[in-house]
This record gives C-alpha cells, sequence and structure tokens, in this order.
C-alpha cells in the first residue's frame, strides 16, 4: 500500500503565536515513542518526509539547558510558525520497509491566523473531524499576575473562538467533531511533588473555562444536535522542569520565562534528565481513537449488509454493554478493523491497545460530549476485552 492510497486523516491546529503548536507535535512524537516501546506494541509511527527530521530536530533543540541545575531562561527557542506547515504522521507495523495503513494530517495553521483563508485551507477546515487547540498553560495562569498587555498575549481566546466555529461551519453537520484542548507547559499545576496544591489541577481547567468561555459558549449555541466532544488534555511539555517567574516586562516585548529543574520523578517512565515530556502522547491517542471510529462508522454506512440494528446500537447507542455482547456487533467490528489494518491481526492488536490508553480523569476532562466520548471508549473496551489478548 503506497502513501497515495492510504486512508488520510485531516487535523487542525489552532493557538496564538508561540503557544507551542509546533512544540507539542515534537513531545507527541517523542512521548508517543516511548509509550509505544514501553508497552512493547508491535507500532510504528513516523513523520513522512521532511517532518521528522524537523520535528527531531526541535526535540534537540529543546533539550538545551535540562542539564543544567541552575535556573534557565533558553527554553522557548522553537521559532513562530507564520505560515500553514503540514506534518503527515504515518502509521504502520513496527520494522523495517513497513508500508503504513493510515495516516494522520496535521496542518499546523500560523498562530496569527484569522478566519480569512484560501481554498486549499478552507478544503482542510471542511474535511477535518478533529482539530487541537494549543494553550499556554504559563499565560493562563500567570498572565495576568505579570500584567501581560492584550497586544503581546499569545492564547488569544477570541482568535481561537473564531477559528473553532469557522470550522464548525466548514465541516457541517451530521459529521461528530472533536476538539482537543492541550494545554502546554503545565507541569508547575499538575505534577505531584511535595508541597504541591491539591487544588492545582482544578484551578488550571477552571482558568480555561473562564478565560475561554466565549469560544465554550459559542460552540454550545452551534452545537444543537450534540454532535462536537470537547476533551482536555493537560501535557507536561516542559518535562523535567517548573516555572519560577516571568523576567520583568519590557515595553513592546513578551516577558521571558524562567524555569528551574524539578527534584524528582514524575512517573516511573520518565528519565530524570533531559527532554522528557509526559502526557504528550495523551493528545494523539484521543485523535486516533476519534477518526478510526469515524472511519468504522463511514465502512459502516459503506456497506448494507452491516446495517442491523445491533450494529447501529454499537456505534450510537449510550446503552451499549447489552449490545456489544452480541456475536454480530463483534464480528462486524474485529472484520472491519482488520480491514483497515490490511488483515494484520498485530498491529490491529497494538493500534487498539493504544488507542485505549486514553485518560479522561483529573486532571484531564471532557468539557462537552462526554456520550460521544464514552460511546467510542465502548468500542475500544470491548475490543481489547475480546480482540487483544491479556
Amino acid at each position: 500500500m503506497d502513501n497515495e492510497n492510504v486512508q488520510t486523516h485531516e487535523i487542525l491546529m489552532f493557538g496564538g503565536p508561540r503557544v507551542g503548536k509546533t512544540t507539542l507535535l515534537a513531545s507527541m512524537l517523542q512521548d508517543s515513542i516511548r509509550a509505544i516501546v514501553d508497552d512493547s506494541l508491535a507500532l510504528q509511527m513516523t513523520p513522512r518526509g521532511k517532518g521528522e527530521a524537523h520535528l527531531n530536530e526541535i526535540a534537540s533543540s529543546l533539550s538545551v539547558g535540562y542539564e543544567n541545575d541552575n535556573e534557565m531562561t533558553n527554553f522557548e527557542n522553537v521559532e513562530s510558525t507564520n505560515f500553514p506547515v503540514d506534518y503527515i504522521f504515518d502509521v504502520r507495523r513496527a520494522g523495517p520497509k513497513q508500508p503504513p495503513v493510515l495516516a494522520l494530517h496535521f496542518t499546523d495553521t500560523p498562530g496569527e491566523f484569522t478566519s480569512n483563508m484560501d481554498d486549499d485551507l478552507k478544503k482542510k477546515f471542511s474535511t477535518s473531524r478533529a482539530a487541537i487547540l494549543v494553550v499556554d498553560a504559563l499565560e493562563l495562569m500567570e498572565g495576568s499576575n505579570y500584567k501581560i498587555p492584550a497586544n503581546l498575549r499569545r492564547n488569544e481566546p477570541r482568535n481561537a473562538r473564531n477559528l473553532v466555529l469557522a470550522w464548525l461551519n466548514e465541516a457541517g453537520p451530521p459529521s461528530s467533531l472533536m476538539l482537543c484542548v492541550a494545554l502546554m507547559k503545565c507541569e508547575t499545576w499538575i505534577r505531584k511533588r511535595s508541597g504541591l496544591d491539591p487544588e492545582s489541577a482544578t484551578k488550571l481547567l477552571d482558568a480555561f473555562k473562564h478565560q475561554y468561555r466565549e469560544m465554550l459558549s459559542a460552540v454550545s449555541s452551534l452545537d444543537t444536535t450534540n454532535r462536537v466532544a470537547v476533551v482536555i488534555c493537560p501535557v507536561q511539555s516542559v518535562g523535567n522542569l517548573e516555572f519560577v517567574k516571568f523576567e520583568p516586562l519590557q515595553q513592546h516585548v513578551y516577558p521571558t520565562p524562567i524555569f528551574r529543574k524539578i527534584v524528582g520523578e514524575a512517573t516511573n517512565k520518565q528519565p530524570k534528565k533531559g527532554f522528557a515530556p509526559v502526557d504528550a502522547d495523551q493528545p494523539l491517542r484521543h485523535l486516533l481513537s476519534w477518526v478510526l471510529i469515524e472511519q468504522l462508522e463511514a465502512r459502516r454506512l459503506q456497506n448494507e449488509s452491516y446495517q442491523s440494528v445491533a450494529i447501529r446500537k454499537t456505534l450510537k447507542a449510550c446503552d451499549w454493554l447489552f449490545e456489544l455482547k452480541t456475536a454480530e456487533a463483534y464480528n462486524f467490528l474485529r472484520s472491519t478493523i482488520l480491514d483497515i489494518f490490511g488483515q494484520d491481526s498485530d498491529l490491529a492488536r497494538a493500534v487498539s491497545s493504544f488507542v485505549h490508553g486514553v485518560k479522561r480523569d483529573s486532571p484531564f476532562a471532557v468539557l462537552r460530549g462526554n456520550d460521544l466520548i464514552s460511546r467510542r471508549s465502548a468500542v475500544w473496551d470491548f475490543l481489547n476485552a475480546k480482540f487483544v489478548p491479556k
């Protein structure tokens, strides 16, 4: 199967200048590779073309200064995106010369992008069933305390509102859509260590809901058929550093954040030193789970022989516990998953296991469309119980 015949899923990336969109992609790649290796999954995700070298270069640049025990200021050395940049992640079986079975096409939109778009980008808005909104948690939590002027702010909630609404209008019904909100550089409020306020994660979520309330309200008003899910994924993209302060504000210049090394480990799997993001794989798990279920649903609609009540309820009904036990539902899901992955049962099991690892408990959250997320989780729960050996 060559790249031209691979099922490609479009995913948009929103966010102000320098909030960390490209950093998220680099962190996502590093953290997902580590998770796949640690769990011994027969799965490989690789950026296509020059994307792999570019994201690895960004990961290397982010590692500068991590070995220094003193305070550091050179974390934010990734250039801002001034025009749309495309990254395609191929999903394939682990091993040399394995063909891709599907692809995730991320469009990293410019930080200062507006709703005025060319035809090519407009088409991506209409075909994307998932999007990521990247938010700078440092500014979210400390921007007001340090009196960062509005014209220097990176998060730009109003611009995010306009972009998300443009996407929802272009994508149009009846498709279900997911907005994954990645809260970047949130170690200071998420990582568990001595002296951490146990309510910090709640404060982080509350700050997002307050500052992006216009966007969330607009989505609720537009989504009259309950087809949009909004999930929150805190990403510890700085890894082994924590925020200390912003340097004194200079006129017309964004203040430089100061970080210092964190003492201790966040998880048993996280390296103690160097660039070690935590939970950067979670947006990818959510996105892959979402688009695969959309692909399953599309296959179902294309095949009249699977239009039974049991199949429809498998993918749509809230009361899935009974219907998922039917042999017809299981056979449909298993055969369709195998068809998507070229009859490679090891790869199908690996992907199923990977997407089954999505997190929804605090500090993660589902702000909207919990039933949509639950139905998708139900399918993966079922497949992992029946299809993936213990």
